[in-house]
């Protein structure tokens, strides 16, 4: 059941690489492809869509962890999501950051490309 959570499946959609359960169908490829359309950075799209927010994951239990559990799990996934992007693209470069908290979210986990330039839609 966790197996995902700590070597998530990932899916290939127009030169970016997503988290496969958040691009699941026809109607989530519109909204990757609107706004890649609205922003024309890959790497940004990536950013967004690849980005989860660690207490979440503790389900029902996440106010229960503390601020210790919540940075310690979100380093063994930084570590972990780094090499399953490793495994699965061997030929590109990623970054798998750990966010820190801000009015707007939890400590969060997000991965994306890194790209030698600014890419266009």
């Amino acid at each position: 059941m966790y197996s995902e959570l700590f070597w998530p499946e990932l899916r290939e959609f127009q030169g970016m690489v997503l988290l496969a359960d958040l691009v699941e169908d026809h109607e989530d490829e519109a909204r990757v492809a609107a706004l890649l359309q609205q922003h024309g950075d890959r790497t940004e799209v990536e950013k967004a869509f690849n980005l989860v927010e660690v207490p979440l994951l503790f389900g029902k239990r996440a106010g229960e962890a503390t601020e210790e559990e919540v940075d310690f799990l979100a380093e063994r996934l930084r570590e972990m999501w780094s090499a399953r992007l490793k495994a699965c693209f061997p030929q590109r470069e990623f970054l798998v950051e750990v966010c820190p908290p801000d009015e707007d979210a939890e400590v969060s986990l997000r991965f994306f490309q890194a790209r030698a330039e600014k890419p266009t839609a």
